[in-house]
Protein backbone atom coordinates (compact mmCIF):
# COMPACT_ATOMS: atom_id res chain seq x y z
CA UNK A 1 0.00 0.00 0.00
CA UNK A 2 0.83 3.99 -0.35
CA UNK A 3 1.79 5.57 2.07
CA UNK A 4 -0.66 6.91 4.51
CA UNK A 5 -0.39 10.84 6.08
CA UNK A 6 -3.14 11.51 8.27
CA UNK A 7 -4.58 14.06 10.61
CA UNK A 8 -6.43 14.22 13.58
CA UNK A 9 -8.15 17.50 13.31
CA UNK A 10 -10.70 17.07 16.22
CA UNK A 11 -13.95 18.45 16.52
CA UNK A 12 -14.95 21.58 14.22
CA UNK A 13 -18.15 22.85 12.68
CA UNK A 14 -19.93 20.91 9.67
CA UNK A 15 -18.88 24.02 7.34
CA UNK A 16 -15.28 24.19 8.46
CA UNK A 17 -15.57 20.01 8.56
CA UNK A 18 -17.22 19.85 4.56
CA UNK A 19 -14.50 22.68 3.61
CA UNK A 20 -11.86 21.15 4.28
CA UNK A 21 -12.49 17.72 2.68
CA UNK A 22 -14.09 19.83 -0.76
CA UNK A 23 -10.75 21.17 -0.56
CA UNK A 24 -9.45 17.88 0.00
CA UNK A 25 -11.15 15.99 -2.65
CA UNK A 26 -10.54 19.02 -5.07
CA UNK A 27 -6.71 18.51 -5.00
CA UNK A 28 -7.32 14.79 -5.46
CA UNK A 29 -9.59 15.54 -8.65
CA UNK A 30 -7.00 17.83 -10.19
CA UNK A 31 -4.12 16.89 -10.02
CA UNK A 32 -3.36 13.61 -7.37
CA UNK A 33 -0.52 14.15 -5.10
CA UNK A 34 0.96 10.88 -3.84
CA UNK A 35 0.08 8.24 -1.61
CA UNK A 36 -3.49 8.36 0.92
CA UNK A 37 -4.57 10.99 2.68
CA UNK A 38 -6.07 10.01 5.71
CA UNK A 39 -8.51 12.75 8.35
CA UNK A 40 -9.91 11.82 11.61
CA UNK A 41 -12.45 14.59 13.16
CA UNK A 42 -15.82 15.55 14.81
CA UNK A 43 -18.61 18.06 15.27
CA UNK A 44 -19.19 20.95 17.21
CA UNK A 45 -22.15 21.46 17.23
CA UNK A 46 -23.76 18.64 16.55
CA UNK A 47 -24.24 18.57 12.50
CA UNK A 48 -26.75 16.91 10.11
CA UNK A 49 -24.89 16.25 6.50
CA UNK A 50 -27.02 15.41 3.60
CA UNK A 51 -25.42 13.30 0.59
CA UNK A 52 -24.07 15.31 -2.28
CA UNK A 53 -27.75 14.63 -4.32
CA UNK A 54 -29.46 14.16 -1.13
CA UNK A 55 -32.61 16.65 -1.33
CA UNK A 56 -32.95 18.61 1.18
CA UNK A 57 -36.82 19.06 1.13
CA UNK A 58 -37.79 16.99 4.21
CA UNK A 59 -35.13 19.20 6.64
CA UNK A 60 -36.67 20.80 8.97
CA UNK A 61 -34.38 23.77 9.27
CA UNK A 62 -35.94 25.67 12.11
CA UNK A 63 -36.41 22.34 13.85
CA UNK A 64 -32.01 22.15 13.52
CA UNK A 65 -31.93 25.58 14.43
CA UNK A 66 -33.59 25.31 18.20
CA UNK A 67 -31.80 22.30 18.96
CA UNK A 68 -28.55 24.06 17.87
CA UNK A 69 -27.88 21.95 15.15
CA UNK A 70 -25.18 22.80 11.66
CA UNK A 71 -26.81 21.62 8.34
CA UNK A 72 -24.02 20.67 6.03
CA UNK A 73 -23.96 19.04 1.86
CA UNK A 74 -21.33 16.35 1.69
CA UNK A 75 -18.81 16.11 -0.90
CA UNK A 76 -19.93 12.64 -1.06
CA UNK A 77 -23.26 10.27 -1.74
CA UNK A 78 -25.34 8.85 0.52
CA UNK A 79 -28.10 9.41 2.94
CA UNK A 80 -28.39 11.74 5.92
CA UNK A 81 -25.91 11.68 8.84
CA UNK A 82 -26.91 13.12 12.05
CA UNK A 83 -22.75 14.08 13.35
CA UNK A 84 -22.96 13.18 17.10
CA UNK A 85 -21.43 11.11 19.03
CA UNK A 86 -19.54 9.38 16.65
CA UNK A 87 -16.01 9.35 15.06
CA UNK A 88 -15.96 10.91 11.65
CA UNK A 89 -13.46 10.01 8.97
CA UNK A 90 -12.18 11.15 5.46
CA UNK A 91 -10.04 9.07 2.93
CA UNK A 92 -8.79 10.64 -0.06
CA UNK A 93 -6.16 8.91 -2.45
CA UNK A 94 -5.81 8.82 -6.51
CA UNK A 95 -7.17 6.17 -8.29
CA UNK A 96 -5.96 2.67 -8.70
CA UNK A 97 -3.47 2.85 -5.24
CA UNK A 98 -2.20 -0.48 -4.61
CA UNK A 99 -4.62 -2.17 -1.85
CA UNK A 100 -7.66 0.08 -2.62
CA UNK A 101 -8.06 -0.20 -6.53
CA UNK A 102 -10.32 1.90 -8.60
CA UNK A 103 -13.97 0.73 -8.85
CA UNK A 104 -16.32 2.03 -6.41
CA UNK A 105 -17.09 -1.49 -4.41
CA UNK A 106 -13.48 -2.50 -4.81
CA UNK A 107 -12.57 0.84 -2.42
CA UNK A 108 -15.46 0.58 0.10
CA UNK A 109 -14.03 -2.86 0.79
CA UNK A 110 -10.52 -2.00 1.25
CA UNK A 111 -11.56 0.76 3.32
CA UNK A 112 -13.75 -1.38 5.44
CA UNK A 113 -11.75 -4.40 5.90
CA UNK A 114 -8.87 -1.79 7.01
CA UNK A 115 -11.85 -0.85 9.60
CA UNK A 116 -13.01 -3.95 10.37
CA UNK A 117 -9.24 -5.19 11.72
CA UNK A 118 -9.12 -2.09 13.22
CA UNK A 119 -11.78 -2.25 14.90
CA UNK A 120 -10.97 -5.97 16.18
CA UNK A 121 -8.01 -4.96 17.57
CA UNK A 122 -9.95 -2.97 20.15
CA UNK A 123 -12.37 -6.15 20.68
CA UNK A 124 -15.11 -5.49 18.65
CA UNK A 125 -16.41 -8.13 16.22
CA UNK A 126 -18.29 -6.73 13.11
CA UNK A 127 -20.15 -8.47 10.51
CA UNK A 128 -20.72 -7.07 6.96
CA UNK A 129 -23.89 -5.91 5.40
CA UNK A 130 -27.44 -6.10 5.65
CA UNK A 131 -30.65 -5.47 3.13
CA UNK A 132 -28.85 -2.77 1.21
CA UNK A 133 -29.66 1.01 0.98
CA UNK A 134 -31.07 2.71 3.95
CA UNK A 135 -34.65 2.58 4.27
CA UNK A 136 -35.80 5.97 4.55
CA UNK A 137 -33.59 9.52 4.82
CA UNK A 138 -31.02 8.16 7.59
CA UNK A 139 -27.94 6.92 6.53
CA UNK A 140 -28.33 4.95 9.43
CA UNK A 141 -31.42 2.98 8.51
CA UNK A 142 -30.01 0.21 6.61
CA UNK A 143 -26.92 -1.54 6.31
CA UNK A 144 -24.87 -1.91 2.49
CA UNK A 145 -23.11 -5.00 1.66
CA UNK A 146 -19.70 -2.99 2.49
CA UNK A 147 -20.85 -1.53 5.77
CA UNK A 148 -20.11 -3.44 9.33
CA UNK A 149 -23.12 -3.84 11.92
CA UNK A 150 -22.68 -5.03 15.11
CA UNK A 151 -25.36 -7.31 16.50
CA UNK A 152 -27.88 -6.24 13.55
CA UNK A 153 -27.41 -2.46 13.98
CA UNK A 154 -25.17 -0.90 11.91
CA UNK A 155 -22.38 0.56 13.09
CA UNK A 156 -20.25 2.49 10.61
CA UNK A 157 -21.63 4.23 7.72
CA UNK A 158 -19.38 5.17 4.53
CA UNK A 159 -20.28 7.43 1.04
CA UNK A 160 -18.14 7.59 -1.52
CA UNK A 161 -17.35 9.99 -4.18
CA UNK A 162 -15.13 8.82 -7.32
CA UNK A 163 -13.48 11.01 -10.05
CA UNK A 164 -11.69 10.63 -12.88
CA UNK A 165 -8.40 10.50 -10.97
CA UNK A 166 -9.01 9.78 -7.13
CA UNK A 167 -11.77 9.39 -4.73
CA UNK A 168 -12.92 10.75 -1.29
CA UNK A 169 -14.85 8.74 1.17
CA UNK A 170 -16.42 9.49 3.84
CA UNK A 171 -17.30 7.62 7.11
CA UNK A 172 -19.08 7.57 10.28
CA UNK A 173 -18.26 5.08 12.93
CA UNK A 174 -20.70 5.29 16.27
CA UNK A 175 -20.01 5.80 19.47
CA UNK A 176 -23.10 5.83 21.89
CA UNK A 177 -26.29 4.10 21.55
Amino acid sequence: MSELLWSHDGPQSGAVNMERDRRLWQRFEADPPPGVRLRVYGWRPAALSLGFHQSDEDVDREALAQQGIDLVRRPTGGAAVLHADEITYSVAAPLGVPGLGRGVLEIHAAIAGALAKSLAALGVAVDFGGGGQPRDFACFSGAGGHEMTVAGRKLVGSALRRGRQGFLQHGSVLRGE
